[in-house]
């Protein structure tokens, strides 16, 4: 939420504005992120690896 508003503004607002989420979704925060007034980091995605084989009959 501070990337969006900044860190004034989420200090001021971030508890209103949580729960005016909550009040129009199903969005359930955590203690953690209701006490600290800014959503958990989303974790990113695994990427797929893949595999390159080279032989060294080539040469």
């Amino acid at each position: 939420m501070e990337k969006v508003i900044g860190k004034l503004k989420t200090e001021k607002y971030g508890n209103k504005i949580l729960e005016q989420i909550v009040k129009y979704s199903d969005f359930k925060p955590t203690d953690e992120q209701v006490s600290d007034g800014r959503a958990a980091k989303k974790s990113k995605t695994k990427k797929n690896l893949v595999l390159i084989e080279s032989s060294e009959d080539e040469a």
